[in-house]
């Protein structure tokens, strides 16, 4: 997102393996400038869009903008009930 001015060096993305969360992808974004709740729920709904193509049919994805609130960066995408 051009807003942000983050380069790809800029970004390390981890990969945790839970046990009994099959189906379920969480994004947790930390350390993220300070921007306005817009881009923040733009970044959050990119990011959750593109990791559902990771996980074969996944159940749910959540993306989290830390420090956590509602209202700023969060969204959550459940696909099947």
């Amino acid at each position: 997102m051009k807003e942000l001015h983050l380069t790809e060096d800029d970004i390390t993305p981890y990969f945790i393996p839970s046990e009994g969360s099959i189906g379920e992808i969480v994004i947790f974004v930390e350390e993220l400038p300070e921007k306005t709740e817009e881009i923040h729920n733009k970044l959050a709904e990119r990011l959750a869009e593109c990791a559902k193509t990771y996980c074969e049919s996944p159940r749910l994805v959540k993306c989290i903008i830390r420090p956590f609130d509602q209202r700023f960066g969060y969204v959550c995408i459940v696909t099947k009930p």
